[in-house]
């Protein structure tokens, strides 16, 4: 999969557009494929280190927190998100993780 990166703090310069290995879902997990995503302000402030003091980064750090895209697959037969499910979702740390998601059309918690 292919994903952009950041090794250490600073702008746009310091991005790189890499391929890395699709991360192993765990139960109560899904993979999106993303289809829209964006970097929001405070990402931005993170990213340059102007933050550093209260939101420290592992590198490397992949942005965009908030994305939309359809759900791949998940380990929960019981989970009410399907393959091929269109969702949104916020998402801290991994790009794969439940924070939150919602089927497209419907409001998040």
């Amino acid at each position: 999969m292919k994903a952009i990166e950041l090794h250490q703090y600073g702008s746009e310069d310091k991005l790189g557009y890499k391929d890395i290995p699709q991360p192993e879902i765990k139960c109560g997990e899904l993979l999106i494929r993303i289809k829209a995503t964006s970097v929001n302000h405070l990402e931005v402030m993170v990213a340059s280190g102007k933050m550093r003091k209260n939101i420290s980064l592992d590198f490397p750090w992949i942005p965009g927190y908030d994305f939309a895209g359809i759900v791949e697959s998940s380990p929960d037969t019981q989970d009410e998100f399907m393959p091929g499910d269109e969702v949104y979702a916020k998402c801290y740390g991994r790009i794969l993780c439940g924070v939150y998601c919602c089927k497209a059309g419907t409001s998040g918690p």
